[in-house]
């Protein structure tokens, strides 16, 4: 990949562009997915993480994990899609993805589960936002602590000190709330 950053950012070479494109698209297109609803928004998160690439091609050089680059770009332009797009969002009926499941759930769970989302998003929110931006990366994108620290300019050590202090508050803000 390396190789292919050095053609973009030396040469302007639309084809190493092509080549990165095709090799992640599939990936970060089922990520943007994930936080966009419907698939028209979702291509054009992609394909915005890929101009902004292309437009700011004189450093791509200097990107030391592109994986982890890639992946961060495209959860904050999905967030960005999604702010901008707050009202005019809509998913088309043909697109909705239809299942069908029958569950029985108790009123009493149902209360509970929202009780506990509400906790630990209140955990979450009420962290320094260093602290939850790298517990978002570890426990919602997956990424490993070595990414978080290449792709934040930290180190390992440092990952390991935002996860246990927001897992930490976490796990008091749950003492709480059963008390």
């Amino acid at each position: 990949m390396d190789k292919i950053l050095h053609k973009i950012s030396k040469y302007d070479d639309e084809k190493a562009l092509k080549e990165l494109f095709d090799a992640f698209y599939g990936k970060l297109f089922e990520m943007a997915r994930f936080y966009v609803a419907d698939y028209a928004g979702a291509q054009e998160v992609v394909s915005d993480v890929f101009i902004k690439l292309w437009k700011n091609r004189a450093n791509a050089h200097k990107i030391e994990n592109i994986n982890s680059y890639l992946f961060v770009a495209t959860k904050r332009q999905s967030l960005n899609y999604i702010r901008d797009n707050k009202k005019r969002l809509h998913v088309p009926l043909e697109e909705k993805e239809t299942y069908t499941f029958v569950e029985v759930i108790s009123p009493e769970k149902v209360l509970l589960t929202k009780e506990f989302e509400e906790v630990l998003n209140t955990a979450i929110q009420g962290l320094p936002s260093k602290c939850r931006l790298v517990y978002s990366l570890v426990k919602d994108d997956g990424m490993k602590y070595q990414q978080v620290a290449d792709t934040l300019n930290i180190s390992i050590k440092t990952v390991e000190m935002h996860v246990g202090k927001a897992l930490k508050r976490i796990k008091i803000a749950f003492e709480k709330y059963q008390n």
